[in-house]
């Protein structure tokens, strides 16, 4: 794709065009390109564009700029370059600490709401889900005791997180029993449908992680997993993100990233805690925010 601007040569152009759409995708929802992966963008926004009937990446930018992030056209970005890689029963060593340990001194409190529970960034449910078998096992999967949300920026992964019905790949790292406790196969074993009484425990909705208000509306939460979420995002999305995440938990609150990701650099207002054998990351309380609460075992 060409950007015909007289006087300029198209090659130069282009790359203008390309690097401003880059600028104005990681404003909006986040996502950093490495220079090496640059072609890859062209790649998945050219069909974009045409489509949009825009003559170049400089024009699609100028018209993406103009539109609302949940629009459809910002949907078709969203789309293109979603990452569906994920799976059941990943690195479940942070979720079962907040399983053994923290949803219990929580529910110990008898704060008079629910224990909220937030997967933020859970793509097709896959990590929400895990969550809520975790529970059921755990026997602390009750209603108007635990609550789960998962949300994302992509509403066709939510549309297919919400159906709960996924592809044996999506299951392969989740034990052979609890696929059989909680699964129902379908298409002759080339769908597995999850069973109502764990689907229903968990509800989705739209949120860009970069939209302060709507993050502020996900409060008061307990305990947010977003995992390998911060390692498509550029350095100031993530410190945005924290932000939010800081303002939305409760005291005591806690925060689990995959293990990959470390908040070391980006963030001082979490502290790094040992629950159960594995890292959490919890609030540090500001200072008119009084930290009085049972706190889980290390």
């Amino acid at each position: 794709m060409r950007d015909a601007v007289a006087g300029a040569p198209p090659e130069e152009i282009a790359t203008t065009g390309l690097a401003l759409l880059e600028s104005l995708i990681s404003e909006r929802i986040g996502l950093r390109f490495k220079p090496e992966r640059r072609d890859h963008l062209a790649r998945k926004l050219a069909p974009l564009a045409r489509e949009q009937g825009a003559p170049s990446f400089l024009a699609y930018a100028h018209f993406l700029r103009g539109e609302p992030t949940e629009g459809a056209a910002w949907q078709r970005v969203v789309d293109a370059l979603a990452v569906r890689e994920s799976r059941f029963w990943r690195e479940m060593g942070p979720v079962l600490a907040l399983v053994q340990e923290v949803v219990p001194a929580l529910l110990r409190q008898h704060r008079g709401r629910p224990v909220r529970l937030w997967s933020a960034g859970c793509a097709c449910g896959e990590e929400p889900y895990s969550l809520a078998i975790a529970l059921q096992e755990a026997g602390l999967l009750r209603p108007r005791s635990v609550e789960i949300i998962g949300t994302d920026v992509n509403l066709a992964c939510l549309q297919e997180a919400r159906a709960a019905r996924y592809t044996p790949r999506a299951l392969r790292d989740l034990p052979q029993d609890l696929q059989e406790r909680y699964f129902v196969a379908e298409e002759g074993g080339r769908r597995y449908r999850l069973r109502e009484e764990v689907a229903r425990a968990v509800s989705f909705r739209y949120l860009n992680l970069l939209d302060p208000e709507g993050v502020a509306r996900m409060a008061p939460v307990d305990a947010i997993l977003c995992r390998n979420v911060f390692i498509y995002f550029s350095p100031s999305a993530i410190a945005r993100t924290l932000e939010g995440f800081h303002a939305v938990l409760s005291v005591p609150g806690y925060l689990t990233v995959a293990a990959a990701e470390s908040l070391a650099r980006q963030y001082g207002r979490f502290r790094l805690v040992q629950v159960a054998g594995a890292y959490l990351y919890e609030k540090e309380p500001c200072p008119d925010e009084e930290d009085t609460h049972d706190k889980p075992r290390p």
